[in-house]
């Protein structure tokens, strides 16, 4: 595979995750997946020890945006610490949780990405997804707390904005 291919998968892998973070909606985003997929290079003509180290997460993401999350915890899940998908695949294990509504385990699953990758983009997304779980969990100091952190170490990001907003809300509902 060549670096402007390696490349092509990367810019597209991140526009996605940003899109999911941005809040877009799950069937835009497969429609994303599915214009990306037209635009790839066809998999046979990848040699099949450059492919391994993605087959996992590429798996993962397939089941996830068909809402097929037992199946992605699985591909994701077996993505070794240290490999070069790892990171990604920790963040989708959240989102999986997320998305079923497995708050605590949510929870975990981004404080996992966040601990093991703090100064990452995908760790301040965890960190602000986290705050989502908190929120909903009805704990909004420890939601502040994650907010406040992503504004200071992403605050010109989606996220960054995403995670000014929720704070703000938060501040406004705030009893007096």
């Amino acid at each position: 595979m060549s670096v402007h291919t390696d490349k092509a998968y990367e810019s597209e892998l991140k526009a996605l995750r940003d899109r999911l973070l941005a809040g877009e909606e799950r069937r835009d985003a497969r429609g994303r997946v599915q214009g990306f997929g037209a635009r790839a290079p066809r998999l046979p003509a990848i040699p099949p020890h450059m492919l391994q180290p993605s087959v996992p997460y590429v798996r993962g993401k397939y089941y996830y945006f068909r809402n097929q999350l037992d199946e992605a915890l699985a591909a994701f899940r077996a993505i070794a610490p240290g490999a070069k998908y790892h990171m990604h695949a920790q963040y989708f294990i959240g989102e999986s949780f997320f998305q079923r509504g497995k708050l605590a385990e949510a929870v975990e699953a981004f404080g996992r990405v966040v601990s093991t990758y703090p100064r990452s983009n995908v760790g301040g997304q965890a960190r602000y997804k986290r705050g989502n779980c908190y929120e909903r969990l009805n704990q909004p100091d420890r939601a502040r707390e994650d907010y406040d952190i992503v504004i200071k170490t992403l605050g010109d990001t989606d996220a960054g904005r995403l995670a000014k907003q929720r704070l703000d809300a938060l501040n406004r509902a705030r009893p007096e």
